[in-house]
């Protein structure tokens, strides 16, 4: 069992409203442990904002995404050709659940990176409703804190 990261997409991994850069389409590409993207963004501004630009910098690999703060789950394949694919639509009921049977699976710990703020996070709602799994959360503002991060806990190969 190992650590998942889940990432928050707007100033965590990219700059505000900018497409990801090749810069950290690389550290992801580096990482040694399973990412996955949280998101409060929709699936359309993922798809500008993070999927395409992934796969034109050359990610090749794959990950679930969570857009609409987990209301619904894609599976995201990266080969020859990108592959978006959704999974489950959990809807407002509960936003938490894919998430936890994500991490129920395979997860030694869920280490949260992004922006955790306000008072709708889903962050802070996974980790209420969910104590008896290890959650740890890092709050970063800027993409190039982000990739200190990553390396100062050494999750980058």
């Amino acid at each position: 069992m190992r650590d998942i990261l889940l990432f928050d997409v707007e100033g965590t991994l990219t700059r505000e409203g900018q497409p990801i850069d090749r810069e950290m389409v690389n550290t992801l590409r580096n990482l040694n442990t399973y990412f996955h993207i949280l998101s409060s963004s929709y699936t359309e501004q993922l798809i500008d904002q993070f999927f395409s630009p992934m796969y034109q910098h050359g990610y090749r690999g794959d990950f679930i995404a969570f857009p609409c703060s987990g209301a619904a789950t894609y599976r995201c394949l990266y080969t020859d050709l990108m592959h978006i694919r959704r999974k489950e639509f959990a809807g407002e009921q509960d936003k938490t659940r894919p998430v936890r049977k994500l991490a129920e699976q395979y997860v030694r710990r869920v280490v949260f990176i992004g922006n955790i703020s306000g008072d709708n996070n889903i962050v802070k709602l996974f980790i209420d409703k969910n104590p008896e799994l290890n959650c740890e959360y890092h709050d970063v503002n800027d993409y190039k804190e982000t990739i200190e991060l990553l390396k100062d806990k050494e999750y980058v190969k």
